[in-house]
């Protein structure tokens, strides 16, 4: 009886069946990780990149209208 009860209740977590074979009304598992804030930490260095200085100046002139 023990083993036809644990063979009802498995599932794609503890099985190697495809997540589409659970039964529709069984919620997926949800993520034990920490939701924390996203980017940088508090203290943390930032990247900016450097501007640098134009080496030449073109001027472009649109052509006269007709």
């Amino acid at each position: 009886m023990a083993a036809l009860e644990a063979r009802a209740q498995r599932n794609s977590g503890n099985s190697n069946r495809p997540p589409s074979a659970d039964p529709p009304w069984v919620k997926p598992p949800t993520s034990s990780k920490p939701k924390g804030t996203l980017g940088a930490r508090t203290g943390h260095p930032g990247h900016r990149q450097t501007l640098l200085e134009p080496t030449a100046v073109i001027e472009v002139q649109p052509p006269a209208c007709g």
